[in-house]
């Protein structure tokens, strides 16, 4: 059996060109799988975690940015090696095998949920991430896995992220994610935090709060432009005690 023979079986998993209704439940999530200890989670479930911020808000099924947006962000960590990703070459032994961060640079993605229809409209060797949710191992194990493939089903299969890296990316807690915020999305003020944290780890910040403040401000509103503005006094107030620990470490070259 081809990697993408298997029955289709769940609705939501139609052919690229077949017409599928955005709709969907928070309901029809799979029970949360949580990046805790060491080894790898499935590429969806580290998308899941994101996208219910480690299991402290609901998903809002009617936000038809929620899927995009999170994949982008786990995207992005990964293009950027902050991610890493572990799949099986289709077609070859079950082998693990580390995939290179350029091969997801641009790629367009399938949603796991029917956010938007999907049509092949890209050149026949241009790599596609397709998402499924993760069910069970059989399902898994039977073409129903996240796979970054061309248009003849070939590339990788099995994809998986690091926990760890995931876990110190999105290292949600009732704190850090308050149950306020919008349902299926963290507050505004949480994607700053988590960029300071980046920040602080490719030594970036800035060498005063409110200088931080600012760039973060800034930076949320072009990167995020569809999200509730964040004002810079409101970073200020809660980025604080972190960047000042942050930037004593910085000037002690620790």
């Amino acid at each position: 059996m081809k990697e993408f023979d298997a029955p289709d079986r769940r609705k939501q998993y139609k052919p690229f060109k077949e017409k599928v209704p955005p709709e969907w439940k928070a309901e029809d999530l799979p029970p949360l799988i949580t990046p805790e200890g060491q080894g790898f989670i499935p590429l969806f479930s580290a998308a899941h975690w994101v996208a219910v911020c480690g299991g402290t808000c609901e998903p809002n099924s009617k936000d038809e940015g929620l899927w995009p947006r999170v994949y982008r962000e786990l995207l992005d960590a990964i293009c950027s090696g902050e991610v890493s990703v572990v799949g099986s070459r289709i077609g070859a032994a079950d082998e693990k095998l580390e995939l290179k961060p350029e091969l997801f640079i641009g790629c367009a993605i399938q949603y796991p949920y029917p956010i938007e229809d999907f049509e092949w409209n890209f050149a026949d060797d241009e790599l596609v991430l397709r998402s499924f949710a993760y069910d069970d191992e059989d399902d898994w194990r039977n073409g129903f896995s996240d796979a970054l493939v061309d248009r003849e089903g070939q590339g990788w299969s099995r994809l998986m992220a690091r926990k760890s890296d995931v876990r110190r990316l999105w290292p949600f807690t009732v704190s850090s994610a308050s149950r306020t915020g919008a349902p299926g999305r963290p507050p505004s003020i949480f994607y700053c935090e988590n960029e300071l944290r980046r920040r602080v780890e490719r030594l970036e910040i800035k060498d005063t709060l409110k200088a931080e403040a600012e760039y973060l401000e800034t930076w949320f509103r072009t990167t995020h432009p569809n999200e509730k503005p964040v004002k810079a006094a409101s970073i200020r107030t809660k980025i604080g005690t972190e960047y000042r620990k942050a930037i004593n470490l910085k000037k002690a070259g620790i």
